[in-house]
């Protein structure tokens, strides 16, 4: 890859991700590329408002589904999560839109204090959560807690 275009890829890189940590909407964003090519448009997603999530995962790895139906915040397109805890093997989380089926951004999180995108632009306006341990089996802790912004 050469110089500029590898610059190129690192701008780009780099505001997607502010981007995407930001807390509160964005219009369209355009990047110039060092060399003084055309601007390249970066999508910006609304997410919606912070609400606390927690549970505990099946040691037999099996998917627990919330029985809470959860309503997509006025304005927001996108959904993501962000976990404090999880269990030591990680956990997989995804949401399912309620009533269709359709399943949104599964996300496997060993690590924390990260935001995962669950739906980027095309958040279901019901859901629930479906959550399980990655890996099943003993483990120290089977617990996780966070925030869901949607």
């Amino acid at each position: 890859m050469g110089r500029s275009l590898r610059q190129a890829a690192l701008a780009i890189v780099a505001t997607c991700a502010l981007l995407a940590t930001a807390q509160v909407p964005v219009a369209n964003a355009s990047v110039v590329l060092p060399s003084g090519q055309a601007p390249v448009q970066a999508v910006a997603y609304a997410y919606g408002s912070n609400h606390a999530i927690s549970g505990t995962c099946y040691q037999d790895g099996s998917w627990y589904v919330s029985n809470t139906v959860r309503t997509r915040s006025s304005g927001a397109d996108s959904s993501q999560v962000h976990f404090d805890r999880t269990p030591y093997w990680g956990i997989d989380f995804f949401v399912q839109d309620y009533p269709n089926g359709t399943k949104h951004g599964i996300v496997f999180a060993p690590n924390v204090n990260y935001w995962l995108p669950l739906a980027n632009g095309d958040a279901p306006y019901q859901f629930v959560n479906w959550f399980r341990l990655d890996v099943p089996g003993r483990q120290a802790n089977y617990d996780f807690s966070g925030t869901e912004q949607y």
